[in-house]
């Protein structure tokens, strides 16, 4: 049986805790809601190996977004459902150009069935934070490489400098190739002064990944509830019927809300799932 009601939550900074955690209370909620009959699941920048990994305790059933949207795949397996990535020739040029300039991505995507996360040492200090984390739970994807090419597929090109690196960064890029790639700029939850510029498929977002799960599961868009924290979330916000922040979100996003909840560290998502009734069973035509 389709939902009649889906509810989509991000998860660093919204659903994960400030230590990337998941707490025990949310875990035990959230799998009881999902029990009930509730239709849960999660759109995020992270990649589905990284997603599983922190969030395995929960049994989600439904088709998850992962990698901001390139990527809807079957949340137990990790099968790709959909996919919007980037055009080979055009990431090329983007990560050839951007070396040019100074700037060095991970770049993201598969080498044949194998998922590849490359790299060129030396790192910048967020870019060594973002990998030393990885690599404490042990994630098979990172290839530090002496040149960075593009894989198979490419997901996106991940770059992460401070603050006025990144503005210069979006800023170039949105002058050197306008619309034919999109570029998302946000601070990064785990890194005070670090952001990232994410450079992907201008179709490859929260939005677009929440319309295609809509029209899967046969839903209008006042039937999505979505939870974010994030400047990437503001195109789920657009998408969707009701729109929730954390009180740790981004100004811009508490103010696109139709209602704000407890931090991530309040657990503020898995109270309000606490709260649902089981949804009522269509009547009998």
């Amino acid at each position: 049986m389709e939902p009649h009601h889906l509810f989509v939550t991000d998860l660093d900074g919204t659903l994960l805790r400030s230590d990337e955690s998941l707490s025990d209370f949310a875990a035990a909620t959230l799998n009881a809601a999902i029990a009930r009959g509730l239709a849960f699941t999660y759109c995020t920048s992270r990649s589905f190996f990284a997603a599983k990994r922190l969030c395995s305790r929960i049994d989600f059933r439904l088709p998850a977004i992962v990698s901001n949207g390139a990527f809807a795949v079957d949340a137990r397996s990790g099968e790709i459902l959909h996919a919007t990535v980037l055009d080979r020739a055009l990431a090329d040029v983007v990560l050839q150009e951007a070396g040019r300039q100074g700037w060095s991505p991970f770049v993201c995507g598969f080498l044949g069935s194998r998922e590849v996360v490359a790299y060129r040492p030396p790192l910048n200090p967020g870019q060594a934070d973002w990998v030393a984390r990885r690599q404490r739970r042990g994630d098979h994807r990172l290839t530090p490489v002496a040149r960075l090419a593009v894989p198979d597929v490419v997901s996106e090109l991940l770059f992460l400098e401070d603050e006025a690196g990144s503005l210069a960064l979006e800023q170039w890029l949105q002058a050197a190739f306008e619309d034919s790639v999109g570029v998302t700029r946000m601070a990064e939850t785990y890194f005070p002064g670090c952001f990232s510029v994410e450079v992907a498929n201008p179709a490859a977002n929260k939005a677009g990944a929440l319309r295609w799960l809509a029209g899967r599961l046969d839903l209008r868009p006042d039937h999505l509830t979505v939870f974010g924290d994030n400047l990437n979330d503001l195109p789920m916000f657009r998408v969707a019927g009701q729109r929730i922040a954390v009180a740790n979100a981004q100004a811009p996003v508490r103010q696109a809300a139709d209602l704000v909840i407890p931090s991530n560290d309040e657990d503020g998502v898995a109270h309000y799932m606490a709260r649902l009734p089981a949804p009522a069973l269509p009547a009998e035509r």
